[in-house]
């Protein structure tokens, strides 16, 4: 699996490639201000996840941990186990397969990802790159702290999206603001 992964990261680079170069043209941009958290208001019940990810803990190659909690809270913490250091953290929705398709087709499109090149990708023939297999998470970033300062975002809600293994235990994803990709290992 791993080796198709790294397959597979080219196609996904390409596809990052073109999400900045949309990002650039449009201007959009991410600022943190000094200062305090997000509302403190509870997360829809019914919008936060599918089985796949409700309860489960993933390991990024880089040594994060990403935590899609059961009660509908994404915690994403810079270093694994350690949970009073540098997190972002807020509400999430999951969307998989056909909705995940649908949302960044309607919903995401002013992140430059078109119909054709979900299609382009979903038709490669690649088992890692099935309709099932593709994954869109949104998080609401209520609770930033890096390096001991606390920031928020101008825009809160960043959308993350890429591909779940067949077996759902690993997970290539990209940032759709920043194009940066991130592997994660189901714990």
């Amino acid at each position: 699996m791993k080796e198709r992964m790294k397959h597979h990261r080219s196609a996904l680079m390409v596809l990052c490639m073109v999400l900045a170069a949309g990002l650039l043209l449009s201007g959009c941009s991410i600022s943190f201000n000094a200062g305090g958290g997000g509302d403190s208001d509870e997360p829809d019940p019914a919008k936060y996840g599918e089985e796949t990810f409700a309860g489960t803990t993933w390991i990024a190659s880089d040594g994060s941990e990403l935590v899609f909690g059961e009660d509908g809270i994404l915690s994403w913490y810079r270093e694994e186990g350690v949970h009073d250091g540098d997190v972002f953290e807020g509400p999430y929705v999951v969307h998989r397969g056909q909705a995940a398709y649908d949302f960044v087709v309607n919903d995401l499109a002013d992140y430059g990802v078109t119909e054709e090149e979900l299609d382009r990708i979903l038709s490669s023939g690649d088992p890692d790159r099935e309709l099932d297999d593709l994954v869109v998470y949104t998080l609401d970033h209520q609770k930033v702290i890096m390096d001991g300062e606390s920031y928020d975002f101008d825009d809160p809600v960043v959308p993350y999206y890429g591909f779940l293994n067949d077996d759902a235990t690993e997970m290539e994803i990209a940032n759709m603001r920043t194009a940066g990709q991130y592997y994660f290992t189901k714990k």
